[in-house]
């Protein structure tokens, strides 16, 4: 029916845009020693019943998912800074970017570090680790040894990944919790 069912909750989301199985990922330490997870070649022969997971892509996913949250009645309010929420009787109403808005449900979709969580109370007992800082970079011309594989490197300052993507580039990730890294340095 092309759509991504996720069996746990039931929820589901259409999908037509390509995939690929992945069959294994690999970690490589600073001193360039590799650890794979799982003999690719093995299930990649048993099929995609042996997967460990699947690649998709996410723009495709993401429109996919917002058109059918509009088609159920779901406003979108993007580049809304949330600066205040309250509840009101069965309402909650939002305030933020000089406007305001109610409804009886919201949607906070403004990440692991939610503000709207945080202005509504909720989480409190939650542990707050760090804030990742992330750059990605798309790179044509790489080859890697396997396209079913996600790459992931423990570097010093930084940790990276690579997978490969639909179009035959490369996506190459830089990540690191210290604010002080530069990113774009590190993956040069």
């Amino acid at each position: 029916s092309k759509r991504f069912l996720f069996p746990d909750s039931g929820f589901s989301v259409k999908y037509d845009g390509p995939y690929r199985y992945l069959y294994g990922f690999h970690f490589y330490s600073p001193n360039g020693r590799r650890v794979a997870f799982g003999n690719v070649k093995e299930r990649r022969e048993k099929g995609f019943k042996e997967a460990i997971g699947v690649a998709a892509s996410k723009e495709i996913l993401m429109r996919s998912l917002l058109k059918e949250a509009q088609e159920n009645g779901v406003e979108v309010f993007p580049g809304t800074n949330v600066d205040g929420i309250e509840k009101s009787g069965e309402w909650v109403v939002i305030r933020g970017s000089g406007k305001e808005f109610e409804g009886k449900f919201v949607i906070a979709a403004d990440g692991v570090n939610s503000r709207v969580v945080r202005l509504m109370g909720l989480n409190k007992g939650r542990k707050f680790f760090a804030t990742m800082n992330m750059v990605t970079w798309e790179m044509e011309g790489v080859e890697l040894d396997d396209k079913e594989v996600i790459l992931f490197i423990v570097g010093k300052e930084a940790d990276f990944s690579m997978m490969y993507q639909f179009n035959g580039n490369v996506h190459f990730a830089s990540a690191s919790y210290d604010h002080t890294v530069n990113l774009d340095a590190a993956i040069d």
